[in-house]
């Protein structure tokens, strides 16, 4: 009967939630790590396909269709979208397929992401692949990345490497033990904000955003940036407001567009955009995919 009971258990979690198979990751010489490429699971119910480059989107057309418009976006786990949202519904699968039905031609949009990611990993991550002949470069940028180094990779239970045994392993080992056992991380360093944020660490940001847009600019793509406010009381402090103070001049000192997704959101409540502050819902990966849609209209119509 108790055998029963545990297959009985076992099939549930692995068929009706997807435990037993999480999304895998590898270290990367240069880009501290990324989801391993080629995988295709469901969590939660949500669809989730990794390419071949470990992005969060279709395989990459090679070479480049002559008359396609490509867009490369690199981001955290807020671009990632997390387990939880369905690959047909984030932001740059939304995007994708509103340019797919406005006409003009061929649309391919690229999600190149991790959980933890801080923007140095992202830039490590562009210059080791290049562009992809990409004609634009968007970083997805939250209030954290502002103050966060370069993520060295840190296998564990949140960043498995492999599958578990069992299901029902997954379930205790990821979720059942870190509220037993105290020090356990629960969930990726991008999400943690620290108390302050380091004005060395935050002037490092923008030394890499910089290389990122000259990076892009030399290889023929227009750099664009897309910032979604972290909403935490820990980061509404007069320090984290000078950080994002600063990236925004920085923007507009060096003309990089800047899509501040802050506006837009407070026009809804927290809960309809946000899983936990950080992290969108459905609703809100909509949200940016519209403002971003506007804007690049207006940037395609200048070029």
């Amino acid at each position: 009967m108790v055998a029963l009971l545990l297959a009985v258990t076992e099939c549930v979690l692995r068929l009706g939630f997807g435990f037993g198979r999480p999304l895998l990751y590898t270290p990367d010489a240069r880009a501290g790590y990324i989801p391993a490429p080629n995988q295709e699971l469901r969590r939660f119910g949500a669809r989730i396909h990794i390419n071949e480059y470990g992005m969060r989107s279709a395989s990459v057309r090679q070479p480049k269709p002559v008359m396609e418009r490509r867009l490369l976006f690199i981001g955290d786990s807020v671009t990632f979208g997390t387990t939880y949202v369905d690959q047909g519904k984030i932001f740059t699968a939304l995007i994708q397929n509103a340019l797919d039905t406005s006409g003009g031609g061929q649309a391919e949009v690229l999600n190149a992401s991790a959980g933890g990611w801080a923007p140095e990993n992202e830039y490590r991550y562009l210059i080791s692949r290049g562009t992809f002949d990409s004609d634009f470069v968007i970083f997805v940028v939250n209030t954290n990345d502002l103050g966060q180094p370069f993520e060295q990779f840190k296998p564990s239970p949140q960043f498995p490497i492999k599958d578990p045994l069992t299901a029902m392993g997954e379930v205790l080992e990821r979720y059942v033990a870190p509220h037993l056992i105290s020090g356990i991380q629960t969930s990726d360093p991008g999400s943690v904000p620290t108390s302050e944020p380091d004005p060395a660490i935050e002037t490092r940001v923008l030394q890499v955003l910089s290389q990122a847009s000259g990076f892009a600019k030399a290889h023929g793509a227009v750099f664009m940036l897309v910032f979604s406010p972290t909403d935490a009381a820990e980061l509404k402090t007069p320090a984290w407001n000078k950080a994002i103070a600063d990236f925004t001049r920085w923007a507009q000192e060096f003309d990089v567009v800047l899509i501040d997704m802050g506006s837009r959101y407070s026009q809804y409540p927290r809960e309809q955009v946000y899983f936990d502050g950080i992290h969108l819902r459905p609703f809100g990966h909509r949200l940016v995919a519209e403002e971003f849609l506007r804007e690049f209209r207006i940037q395609s119509g200048r070029l």
